[in-house]
């Protein structure tokens, strides 16, 4: 019996670009509900932003949405090529540890070490202009 449907790699090509974009449609909508304030200032460059974030996040080897969306949400801290930025060393100590086999399960250590690092850091602000208060 011959194949019922047969779908040419053009049509494969266009279903594909369909549902990237509706991936970077949904990934947009959830940073400007988390981010607001960083979307806004990136309105005009923010489409690209999230396509390059995407793309970075799967040449890690991540590729579910709620992995490409943590990842994405780290971009909007720590900027758009954080993996790469020098002053960010523990970055890439995380996400290239060989004991973590797991794209993914690095990404969640790097997330709670990212969540940990800025709650220290909120920590050492507030101390800082309480001491500049009392001065």
């Amino acid at each position: 019996m011959p194949p019922l449907l047969t779908i040419r790699d053009s049509q494969m090509h266009a279903l594909a670009a369909a549902a990237d974009r509706g991936l970077e449609e949904r990934m947009r909508a959830h940073l400007r509900s988390h981010f607001p304030d960083e979307c806004q200032a990136l309105e005009p460059v923010l489409e690209l932003w999230v396509r390059e974030g995407i793309a970075a996040a799967r040449g890690r080897g991540l590729a579910s949405e709620r992995h490409l969306c943590k990842y994405l949400g780290l971009t909007m801290v720590f900027g758009l090529h954080f993996a790469a930025a020098p002053h960010l060393d523990w970055v890439r100590a995380v996400l290239d540890d060989p004991g973590v086999p797991s794209p993914g399960d690095r990404l969640e250590r790097l997330y709670q070490e990212a969540l940990h690092r800025l709650a220290r850091e909120e920590e050492e602000r507030s101390a800082r202009d309480a001491f500049h208060a009392a001065g």
